[in-house]
């Protein structure tokens, strides 16, 4: 994010069919967008992304423009 105008952040779980059913998708529209960087981090793996960024359900789609977080949607997405 800190190198990056646009950035966006995914946020799964290992064991969550709806993680592994969005992510694809998500990745195919970005690649219409490459200015917006994409990352994407294991939930279970790494709480401490989860907790800074108060996620309580997965997936989790977090958009950032300029460090700041503009768009944060998650569960039903």
């Amino acid at each position: 994010m800190e190198n990056n105008q646009f950035a966006f952040l995914y946020v799964s779980q290992q064991n969550c069919s709806v993680c592994h059913a969005v992510f694809p998708k998500l990745k195919a529209l970005l690649e219409a967008y490459p200015q917006i960087a994409l990352g994407e981090v294991d939930g279970g793996e790494v709480q401490q992304v989860s907790l800074a960024c108060n996620i309580f359900s997965d997936p989790a789609l977090l958009l950032f423009i300029d460090g700041k977080e503009y768009l944060h949607k998650s569960r039903f997405v």
